[in-house]
């Protein structure tokens, strides 16, 4: 076996390989592995922007009285 690859639900990014892709891998020309970990690492913290927006969104709503069911949605970042 050269490559494993872990079910998102087990962990966000979890790859091993008994190859060397770093060897054939260049800036302007990545290998696919190390573009997925960047891609899945770039989602993941997207993810977690939108969720911490959106959790700062109610708290200021509850500070300001208003149920957080209440709160207006935050704006769609552009």
């Amino acid at each position: 076996m050269e490559v494993i690859e872990l079910p998102r639900e087990t962990h966000p990014f979890f790859i091993a390989a008994q190859y060397h892709p770093e060897f054939k891998s260049r800036p302007s020309k990545p290998a696919p592995l190390f573009m997925g970990l960047m891609r899945a690492a770039g989602a993941r913290a997207v993810a977690r922007l939108e969720r911490d927006r959106q959790q700062e969104t109610a708290e200021e709503a509850v500070e300001d009285g208003m149920s957080a069911v209440d709160a207006p949605e935050a704006a769609p970042s552009a």
